[in-house]
């Protein structure tokens, strides 16, 4: 069973502005509050293969691998834990020359996925927008200076 969470945003940047943004992952601690630390274990920019730890507040710290990229435009990581997978899919549309769109997913897999995924969801929810309502604000901060 699969439980999926999802959120999206426009933001009055450009997708090239607001991709810098959100793929530094290791500033994500600067801009929203879902987030206690972000940093690189294996690599050190979103790439194939790159590992990065998260830590964030009322949930487990964890280790997340990147396994699709698209430079610009996307990045997929998965994590691990007994009985359970989870992936984070990360997605910026171009709308025209001056504005974005961010989807957000968390997908939760496995006999136990299910039913963090329920116990949390409310918690995922509240996540998502924090992570999107923060990207917001720090990318169109920095389209008007």
């Amino acid at each position: 069973m699969t439980l999926s969470y999802h959120d999206e945003i426009e933001i009055d940047a450009s997708a090239d502005d607001v991709w810098a943004v959100y793929s530094d992952v290791e500033h994500w601690a600067d801009w929203t509050a879902s987030v206690a630390e972000v940093r690189f274990v294996d690599g050190d920019h979103v790439a194939m293969g790159a590992r990065v730890h998260i830590r964030q507040p009322k949930l487990r710290p964890g280790v997340w691998t990147v396994t699709a990229v698209e430079p610009a435009r996307s990045w997929t990581w998965h994590t691990r834990l007994p009985g359970m997978h989870t992936t984070g899919i990360h997605t910026v549309e171009p709308l025209g020359t001056h504005g974005a769109r961010v989807h957000q997913t968390i997908e939760h897999r496995g006999p136990l996925g299910a039913i963090f995924g329920r116990l949390y969801g409310r918690l995922t929810r509240s996540y998502l927008a924090m992570e999107a309502n923060g990207l917001k604000q720090r990318c169109e901060a920095h389209a008007r200076t």
